[in-house]
């Protein structure tokens, strides 16, 4: 696979997939024509949506004449995030894959920065970088900085999340689609674990615009959060990723994790 960089596009194919999106999807788009490197290509995968979704995008590029390529494709029945992403993957053309959450948008010089340090560091097969919930946050791009992450890293807590992370279109992994929670971090656990290059960076490139465990940080769903993390922890040991001293190690430590939580929460409950 060859890699050069184009002045007005990219070699990126941005998978988005969306579900009951009709009110962020826009956000979402506009985030990446808004780029100061376009995309070469943009494939939204819609989950079989019960709103407006895909009027909406339909409404959006009804009229479109810009040089990027888009896609819509539908799921005939709902798979779920995993299965969408994969599609995406899958109908992906360009080198590289850059994924967006629907709810989620961009800075205007992600691609252009992330993009460009991946054509620089041909070792380094995926990439991430640090999201912001401060809408108002100030970005300083005079010293950006992507450094070597260890498996062991990502193993520990996600430093990924998924609306940060390109990576090499031709790698061979997939979402895990028998996960409904952190398949994202599984997947870049395997593809680090596997020996493949993986960096990160401290700047905030992109905005989430959703609390990491819900509205509110709610207990019902930091449950089924742990739930998820003791079942990545268990596939990584049944993908023989882990031997069972190293699972153990990580569950133990991902309980303490959740207790600690717990305990966090319930203090604010009472005196705050």
């Amino acid at each position: 696979m060859s890699f050069a960089l184009n002045k007005h596009h990219a070699d990126v194919s941005v998978v988005i997939p969306c579900y009951n999106s009709q009110k962020t999807i826009l956000r979402a788009l506009n985030s990446i024509f808004k780029q100061t490197l376009l995309p070469r290509e943009v494939v939204i995968v819609d989950d079989c949506s019960t709103d407006q979704t895909l009027n909406v995008l339909n409404d959006f590029f009804c009229n479109y004449k810009g040089s990027v390529r888009i896609l819509i494709e539908e799921n005939p029945v709902n798979r779920g995030v995993s299965f969408t992403r994969n599609k995406g993957w899958d109908l992906s053309t360009c080198a590289f894959i850059a994924f967006l959450d629907s709810d989620d948008s961009w800075f205007c010089n992600k691609i252009e920065i992330q993009y460009g340090w991946m054509l620089r560091k041909r070792a380094c097969h995926f990439s991430g970088h640090k999201c912001s919930f401060d809408k108002k946050y100030n970005f300083e791009f005079d010293n950006i900085v992507f450094t070597k992450i260890s498996p062991w890293r990502i193993l520990i807590s996600n430093p990924y999340p998924t609306p940060s992370v390109m990576l090499r279109r031709d790698l061979p992994f997939r979402f895990d689609e028998s996960l409904k929670r952190l398949e994202d971090q599984l997947l870049w656990a395997e593809i680090a674990m596997s020996g493949y290059g993986s960096s990160y960076c401290s700047t905030p490139l992109a905005f989430v615009h959703k609390a990491a465990y819900g509205d509110g940080g709610l207990s019902k769903n930091i449950i089924k959060m742990e739930i998820g993390e003791l079942k990545m922890y268990y596939t990584l040991y049944k993908k023989k990723y882990l031997n069972i001293f190293s699972c153990i190690f990580f569950e133990i430590f991902s309980l303490c994790k959740f207790f600690r939580r717990i305990v966090l929460l319930s203090f604010r409950k009472i005196f705050f």
